[in-house]
């Protein structure tokens, strides 16, 4: 994962809705994504849930049983990738 302090600027910009981002310039493989998924830490309660975290609490329980995400899990993973980086990247500063 891209972890620049230019990347953290651009995953706070994309959360506000003033840029796009674009998943490959986040993760450098569908592979990255995929091991993300697996390991990050979803938050669904409280003031501030993880933004898309039912796809990905059902995506992760996927991975983690053993059965490879379907190609439109994977685009959906994809559209999301910018909401797991700033979780790991941004939610703690």
């Amino acid at each position: 994962m891209n972890c620049t302090e230019e990347m953290v600027c651009k995953l706070w910009r994309n959360r506000s809705g003033v840029e796009h981002i674009k998943w490959d310039e986040i993760f450098d493989s569908e592979a990255e994504l995929i091991e993300t998924i697996k390991t990050m830490r979803i938050v669904d309660k409280g003031s501030r849930p993880t933004s898309g975290y039912a796809y990905l609490r059902s995506f992760q329980r996927r991975l983690l049983n053993g059965t490879p995400m379907t190609p439109k899990q994977l685009t959906q993973a994809k559209r999301l990738a910018p909401s797991i980086a700033f979780e790991i990247l941004c939610a703690k500063r």
